[in-house]
C-alpha cells in the first residue's frame, strides 16, 4: 500500500476531508519518499495525518546499489526535517526479520544493525 503515488489525488483527498471538516479524525498513510514532496507533506497535516510511514531498507548506498534500490537519502533526510518541522510524525517501516541475512548491512554495518534494533 503507497498512499501518495499521485500527488493530485492526495492534495484533492486532503482538501476534500478538510470541506467536510473530517481533519479533526486522525490519520496516518504508508507513503513513497519518491512521491512525497513538501507540499503533500503540508497538505497531509492540515486534513488531519499525524503520522507517515516509510519504507525504508537501507541508509548506505552500497547496500542499496546491492539490492537493486534507489537511495536519495538527501530527500530523506529533507522529509524527515520537514515533517518534524510542522510536526508530523515520521514511522520507518524496517522489519528487522526480514532483514536478517538479506542485506549485507545487518551483519557489515553494526551502527544499521543498531538503528533497526
Amino acid at each position: 500500500e503507497v498512499h501518495n503515488v499521485k500527488k493530485d489525488f492526495i492534495l484533492n483527498l486532503c482538501s476534500a476531508i478538510r470541506k467536510e471538516g473530517l481533519n479533526t479524525l486522525h490519520y496516518e498513510a504508508m507513503c513513497d519518499i519518491w512521491f512525497m514532496d513538501e507540499e503533500m507533506l503540508k497538505a497531509m497535516k492540515e486534513a488531519g495525518y499525524y503520522k507517515i510511514r516509510f519504507g525504508i531498507e537501507t541508509a548506505n548506498k552500497e547496500v542499496a546499489r546491492a539490492i537493486n534500490k534507489e537511495l536519495n537519502l538527501e530527500k530523506l533526510v529533507s522529509l524527515l526535517k520537514i515533517a518534524k518541522k510542522i510536526g508530523l510524525k515520521i514511522n520507518e517501516k524496517i522489519n528487522p526479520e526480514w532483514l536478517i541475512g538479506q542485506y549485507p548491512d545487518f551483519y557489515l554495518y553494526p551502527s544499521t544493525r543498531n538503528r533497526i534494533l
